[in-house]
């Protein structure tokens, strides 16, 4: 039994880059031996394993057939005389087909390490045209490393594009790509990619914009000011710009995206009210009363306090744009929301209120609203009714 570190960590390792996670693949075992050795298996598909004391995975070196359709459409072989080579033979591209052994020694059996230098993604052998998963992936992986995809990669991009399998990938897997995607050094590259093989169109139709493939595009500017930034941040970013840009689209087309990858319902309740209200928000310091307390309500604000705010928090990376406006504009919102004014605040005026009907409440309890945003723009903009 031989045990080789192999996939990303070893090419983050060769880029000089600290791994993340590391994976292992063991030539020459049965999982019984695996099982034996305190080993938990947890994989379903093919034979994943637990290490009893690191819990890093450790794959019995396997084959794959293609037999059906789609990512999952393959025939696995791991029994324990498949080699290194044939295992390291299925991956993707040449950059994660790298192993390292106990002695820290690399095998890199396709050229891997040639291509690193040349900051090159290029495909394994012809059968990476069988998985249309590859197609995210080496948009993900062009965008993460920042690498050029070989000419002949491109062609078999478009292959698979060609073949109709896109529409066999899940909706989650399709999220957790684009997720991934945003967050990396080159973003603008995941578009690009599946653009050029004219998967963009198919995928996210939603993000079919030229803009996006151009590392200048302004809302990659946005992503680079995000502080501790978490997935919803990319998203509403980015639904903002979809809707400020795309004039012909109606309002909501980037909330269809969020629905159909089954984001979050709170993400996409954010990305709706971003979408539709970012205009009104990034003016709110010059906005009157009135505006400001219609913006308000009609994004629930004053009852969902926390996705609001959370909302004005991601729009904090667009002052670069917008400047000293948009930074009073946010914290004006933020102070009114984070301080809000009740009608309850007496023994008398809860005895007063019982006596009133619904409308007399509203329209008294906006009374006191417009006061308390009065005097939120006095004190924030300096501007006075």
């Amino acid at each position: 039994m031989q045990i080789y570190q192999v996939g990303g960590a070893v090419r983050d390792i060769l880029l000089g880059i600290e791994p993340k996670d590391r994976d292992w693949v063991v030539v020459g075992a049965e999982q019984e031996e695996l099982l034996a050795k305190g080993f938990k298996k947890v994989g379903r598909a093919f034979p994943v394993f637990l290490h009893p004391q690191t819990k890093e995975e450790y794959a019995l070196a396997r084959s794959e057939k293609k037999k059906g359709k789609g990512h999952q459409g393959f025939e696995l072989d791991f029994h324990a005389k498949i080699t290194l080579e044939e295992d390291l033979a299925r991956r993707d591209f040449t950059v994660n087909a790298i192993a390292l052994d106990k002695n820290g020694k690399f095998i890199d059996p396709f050229g891997g390490i040639d291509d690193l230098k040349k900051k090159l993604l290029r495909h394994v052998t012809d059968s990476f045209s069988e998985d249309p998963l590859r197609v995210l992936r080496a948009a993900r992986f062009s965008a993460k490393l920042g690498f050029t995809i070989a000419s002949n990669t491109k062609k078999l991009l478009s292959k698979i594009v060609d073949s109709g399998e896109l529409s066999t990938l899940s909706e989650e897997r399709i999220q957790r790509e684009l997720i991934l995607s945003l967050q990396t050094m080159a973003p603008y590259n995941f578009f690009k990619t599946l653009s050029d093989c004219d998967a963009l169109s198919m995928l996210l139709p939603e993000c079919n914009l030229t803009q996006l493939s151009d590392s200048k595009c302004e809302v990659y500017k946005y992503f680079k000011k995000l502080y501790e930034p978490t997935e919803r941040d990319y998203l509403i970013l980015l639904a903002i710009y979809i809707s400020k840009t795309e004039k012909n689209q109606p309002i909501g087309s980037f909330l269809k995206l969020a629905s159909r990858l089954k984001f979050s319902k709170v993400i996409q309740e954010q990305i709706s009210i971003a979408s539709e209200n970012w205009n009104e928000i990034i003016n709110a310091s010059e906005a009157t009363t009135d505006s400001i307390l219609s913006l308000l309500k009609k994004s629930d604000a004053f009852r969902r306090i926390k996705r609001f705010k959370q909302i004005l928090m991601s729009m904090e990376a667009m002052t670069c744009g917008y400047g000293n406006k948009l930074t009073k504009s946010l914290l004006l919102l933020n102070h009114i929301i984070e301080n809000p004014v009740s009608l309850d605040e007496t023994l008398k005026t809860r005895k007063n209120l019982a006596k009133k009907t619904t409308n007399e409440i509203k329209i008294s309890l906006d009374r006191k609203r417009k006061q308390h945003i009065d005097k939120a723009r006095a004190f924030f903009t300096g501007k006075r009714v």
